[in-house]
């Protein structure tokens, strides 16, 4: 059987956990993942209302969150992409990247288009909030 990997960057996260549906994620997918960088984005030291939600999912053991390269070290140049992408999307397009293999279906749930650009060119099925 082939299991399904998620990995998520913040805007989704956020815009789930803002509307109380961040579960969803766990009915749909068997993993659900985003790297150090995604949770530093979506877990800054500033509170705001979403941040509850997240929290909790991790506290949960559903959403679990995945040692990542330093996106900084990247640059547009030797990721072959243009300049315009936040740490935690790098992090999750490099993330998605590593973790693709045969056994295991990876999906990246990104919603900024840049990202979603570069993501298919290199071969990765992406999916948006709304998808």
């Amino acid at each position: 059987m082939n299991s399904q990997l998620v990995i998520a960057d913040a805007g989704p996260l956020i815009a789930l956990a803002r509307i109380e549906q961040l579960g969803l994620l766990r009915l749909l997918f068997d993993d659900v993942v985003m790297t150090e960088t995604v949770q530093q984005e979506v877990l800054p030291p500033e509170d705001f209302i979403e941040k509850a939600g997240i929290r909790q999912a991790i506290t949960a053991g559903w959403l679990t969150v995945v040692t990542d390269d330093n996106p900084e070290q990247y640059t547009a140049e030797t990721l072959g992409y243009v300049d315009g992408l936040d740490p935690g999307e790098t992090s999750s397009i490099l993330c998605a990247e590593k973790l693709q293999s045969g056994r295991q279906t990876v999906v990246l749930l990104m919603d900024e288009a840049k990202g979603r650009a570069v993501a298919r060119r290199l071969a990765l099925e992406v999916t948006g909030t709304v998808g």
